[in-house]
């Protein structure tokens, strides 16, 4: 569907809207920014790929690179470098196969993932992009079920809730903004023909919405770091109460140890004892010779068994400890160096908190 911006931008004024600027894909509207002339708030119209607006010299178009960034908020970071040829591509009148699908509003959409290449982006841009999206994955859930989504802007990167609650991010050609992190409500174009008469007033209490549950989640992250400061006094006896238990495994280590040297020893002896009773008695052929090596083998052979019964309970303890000392050292290590990891990103978030 083809619509004039021109035509858009005379219905917006009659509400006391003005454009400010639009960003493109292709010499097509994707956002427009526009300005409440009584109120001074901006807020971004999203413009659905089934309506046709290009791009007019009578505003700022800025064009716009897909970023491809994944589920784990991470950047893919060698993407293809020919883009512009396969914007030149997409010829949505002539094509059958198109114009056949069910669904052509997200086939259309799915043309504007043209990656570019991020090569220059800087790790601290990175970085931040990877924060941004786990913000925005946090306030996903204030405007899943309005209209009215979020956008945030950082330097010449535009990240965006979609209608769908699903994330783009895009860079911004030619557009520098402060290092300040700027968030503006975006709503659909659809929505703005609806809602043209309250447009002001719903998009200023989803914006005002956002903000009070930024201040209410401020404050009880507050409470969270708080409480987190002080279970360092937790930790600090943790630390000494794991001291204790791995000096207790230790000597029960060394008791059971010591436990198995000594049956190591008994056990020799008497396979000693054996071999020299039979060594004793092999000369003697008489009955009573007989009974007697017979006997005191028998007897040593019966202390044999029970040492080694003794040994294998002893050898099983000795396991069972070993495991355990490992484990919890190896817990330990695990979870302090985790932490570590944690506090350090604590202390340099508290380090950024002081330059806000």
């Amino acid at each position: 569907m083809s619509l004039s911006i021109n035509k858009l931008g005379k219905i917006l004024k009659k509400k006391d809207w003005i454009i400010k600027k639009t960003f493109s894909v292709s010499g097509m509207c994707v956002y427009i920014e526009i300005l409440h002339i009584d109120s001074g708030k901006t807020i971004f119209i999203y413009i659905p790929s089934k309506y046709d607006i290009e791009t007019t010299e009578n505003y700022e178009d800025y064009k716009l690179h897909y970023l491809e960034v994944n589920e784990e908020g991470n950047i893919t970071s060698d993407y293809a470098e020919d883009n512009e040829e396969k914007y030149t591509e997409i010829e949505i009148d002539h094509t059958e196969q198109i114009r056949n699908r069910k669904n052509i509003e997200n086939y259309l959409t799915d043309n504007y993932r043209c990656p570019i290449s991020l090569k220059e982006i800087s790790k601290k841009d990175i970085q931040q992009i990877k924060e941004i999206f786990r913000q925005l994955k946090r306030l996903k859930y204030c405007v899943e079920n309005i209209p009215y989504k979020i956008c945030i802007l950082y330097k010449c990167y535009f990240c965006v809730i979609r209608r769908d609650n699903t994330f783009d991010f895009y860079s911004i050609e030619n557009l520098t903004i402060d290092d300040k992190r700027k968030f503006i409500m975006v709503t659909d174009l659809e929505t703005v023909y609806e809602e043209i008469n309250i447009l002001h007033n719903n998009s200023e209490s989803s914006y005002n919405g956002i903000l009070n549950v930024l201040e209410k989640n401020q404050e009880k992250n507050i409470k969270n770091i708080k409480k987190m400061i002080e279970y360092k006094n937790n930790f600090i006896l943790l630390s000494s109460q794991f001291k204790n238990r791995k000096q207790k495994m230790f000597k029960q280590l060394d008791k059971l140890k010591y436990l198995l040297d000594v049956c190591n020893k008994i056990e020799s002896r008497l396979q000693h004892k054996i071999l020299n009773i039979e060594e004793k008695f092999s000369n003697k052929n008489n009955l009573t010779d007989d009974m007697r090596k017979n006997n005191i083998i028998f007897n040593s052979k019966k202390q044999l068994h029970n040492i080694r019964d003794s040994k294998i309970e002893i050898i099983k303890a000795l396991f069972t400890v070993n495991s355990n000392i490992e484990n919890l050292f190896l817990r330990i290590d695990q979870l302090c160096f985790d932490n570590i990891v944690m506090f350090s990103t604590i202390m340099r978030n508290f380090d950024e908190l002081t330059k806000i």
